[in-house]
């Protein structure tokens, strides 16, 4: 961890760490990079629900594929 041993650097990293300002600051960067990413994974999931919905339309009307309908796996 960053903050764990007795290094003099570690006491710097600490001080500018435990700044309410630069905390804030984290604490929205993450707050926004957690929305970006849950914007895309949205997206995709939107995409992935509009090629299902159209992948069954074309199907040849029946729920079990061609393989197992056979007797095939």
């Amino acid at each position: 961890s960053k903050f764990s041993g007795a290094a003099p650097g570690n006491k710097r990293k600490m001080a500018t760490s435990n700044n309410p300002r630069k905390f804030s600051e984290k604490i929205a960067l993450h707050n926004q990079k957690q929305a970006e990413e849950t914007a895309a994974f949205e997206e995709v999931m939107k995409d992935l629900s509009i090629t299902r919905s159209r992948d069954k339309s074309v199907k040849d009307g029946n729920d079990v594929p061609v393989v197992e309908r056979n007797g095939r796996c």
